[in-house]
């Protein structure tokens, strides 16, 4: 699972792709023929560098999100740093110029604008097979806060809006297999209390016995909170897979990249049996 991205201009150049290809579909579009030019480039170097009617999507600025600092985002508790994702809020200046017409510039406005509201969760590739995903919402600005961000920018105001793009994590480094889960002993399950006997190995394997459980191969079913462990006939499970080993016994060992913290094992002998949560906890 891709937990966030190295290049925040893979954000700034999904955005430039959706608006292109909504451009087409426009009932706007369809009757006119003047050119729009979406860029990343801030707006004071888009009017210099191309002709016809430029909308930039600039990014200018960039916040930490405040409700995912401590939240690891594929479950469990917080990290410690740099295993904890650096979570970001960014803010993207949408502005159109066209030293022509300002027809073309409130249309090509009106384009954007529709684009982004139509599409307000974006999803982005990252690398061959991973993929982010994110909310795009407009940001309320007033006519001070606006006017205080073109001084800034030393150019002309242009109509303008602002976008906020959230959450986006920056990948932190590649997370380590642990070397051992550790399972507290008892288990509870409806009707009744059963007790098991849990032990783990230094090799990262829990083994745990459950009387009376009727293992039997190919119909045990394991999951890690939501993600299927896989069976295996191997007398040492590799991570993410578990085994059966005998009627009462089975040998687990979580995935790879398993975050610290504690984890909702559950166990179902079989099709229609009842469902055992284990708590593993992942030091």
């Amino acid at each position: 699972m891709t937990l966030g991205l190295l290049d925040l201009s893979i954000v700034t150049d999904q955005l430039i792709q959706q608006l292109n290809a909504y451009l087409p579909t426009s009932d706007l579009w369809r009757d006119h023929t003047f050119a729009i030019n979406f860029t990343g480039l801030a707006p004071d170097a888009a009017r210099v560098t191309h002709e016809g009617c430029q909308v930039s999507v600039y990014l200018f600025h960039v916040t930490a999100d405040r409700f995912q600092r401590n939240t690891y985002p594929t479950g469990g508790s917080a990290q410690r740093i740099p295993e904890q994702p650096l979570s970001l809020t960014l803010y993207y200046l949408l502005t159109a110029y066209e030293a022509a017409s300002y027809v073309h510039e409130q249309q090509a406005m009106s384009i954007a604008f529709k684009c982004f509201h139509e599409n307000p969760l974006v999803t982005a590739r990252v690398g061959d097979a991973g993929a982010i995903d994110f909310t795009l919402t407009l940001e309320p600005q007033s006519i001070d806060e606006i006017s205080r961000l073109w001084q800034s920018i030393a150019s002309p105001v242009r109509l303008s809006a602002v976008y906020r793009a959230s959450v986006i994590f920056l990948e932190p480094p590649p997370p380590k297999v642990p070397a051992r889960v550790l399972v507290p002993p008892e288990l509870e399950a409806v009707p009744g209390q059963i007790r098991a006997t849990v032990t783990a190995g230094s090799d990262g394997v829990a083994t745990i016995v459950i009387p009376e459980a009727g293992f039997v191969a190919g119909a045990p079913q394991v999951y890690l909170r939501a993600a299927a462990l896989a069976e295996t006939a191997a007398a040492t499970p590799a991570p993410g897979e578990f085994r059966v080993v005998d009627p009462t016994t089975l040998a687990v060992r979580v995935p790879a990249g398993t975050a610290r913290g504690h984890w909702l094992l559950y166990v179902r002998a079989a099709a229609g049996r009842t469902t055992m949560p284990v708590v593993l906890v992942v030091p």
